[in-house]
C-alpha cells in the first residue's frame, strides 16, 4: 500500500458545500477503465492538529510539521492563493481538509479499448 496525502483550506470550498458529510468518510477513486485505483479517506481538522504523519505522507520534504505550516501559509498567502480565495486570516483553528490516498496494488486491472 502506497500512502499519499494532500491538503487543503475548507474556504476553498463554496459557502455549504461540505467535502464530505460525515467524519472518516471513504471514497473509491475510479480509472477510466472501471477500476478502483486508489481509496480516499478525508477529515476536516483544525490546522493546529495536523499530524507528522500527514506531513510525511504529503512528501514534500518538510522535516517538522512546524515546517510544513510555515510553507503552506506562505502558499496560502501566495498572490495566486489571494487572488483565488481573497486575503484570509490564519491560525490554530483554521479549518483544513486533509485527504489520504492509499493505493493498493492488488485491485484488479481490465484492458480497455483506446478511446
Amino acid at each position: 500500500m502506497l500512502l499519499t496525502s494532500t491538503t487543503c483550506l475548507l474556504a476553498e470550498f463554496s459557502p455549504g458545500e461540505d467535502p464530505h458529510d460525515k467524519p472518516g468518510f471513504l471514497e473509491a477513486v475510479i480509472d477510466s477503465s472501471g477500476n478502483v485505483v486508489c481509496v480516499t479517506a478525508v477529515q476536516v481538522i483544525r490546522l493546529s492538529e495536523v499530524t507528522t504523519e500527514h506531513d510525511i505522507a504529503e512528501g514534500e520534504g518538510y522535516a517538522t510539521v512546524a515546517q510544513w505550516r510555515t510553507g503552506h501559509e506562505e502558499f496560502w498567502h501566495s498572490p495566486a492563493c489571494v487572488a483565488d480565495l481573497g486575503e484570509l486570516s490564519i491560525d490554530d483553528d483554521t479549518l483544513v481538509v486533509c485527504c489520504q490516498f492509499e493505493i493498493y496494488r492488488r485491485y484488479p486491472v481490465t484492458t480497455s479499448p483506446p478511446h
